[in-house]
């Protein structure tokens, strides 16, 4: 989903919410700090920015979903 000059993995725009699923290359520490110069970008945006491990995705989805409905509700 791109904002600005960055592409999301996902966004709920009416929330204002940023959803990125993280693969084994986000734990090079190089990476790290790329995604927190894109996070922090984000957070100036306005967007707020939660992150899954795509562990979390594959094997506890519905915790992920959860979470998801209840950060995208809690800016309403």
């Amino acid at each position: 989903m791109p904002i600005g000059s960055y592409i999301a993995d996902f966004a709920i725009h009416a929330a204002k919410l940023v959803i990125e699923v993280d693969g084994p290359m986000h734990t090079d520490e190089t990476r790290r700090e790329r995604d927190k110069v894109r996070d922090d970008w984000f957070l100036r945006a306005g967007y707020r920015v939660i992150r899954f491990r795509m562990e979390e995705v594959m094997n506890a989805w519905s915790d992920c979903v959860e979470r998801i409905l209840k950060e995208a509700g809690a800016s309403s």
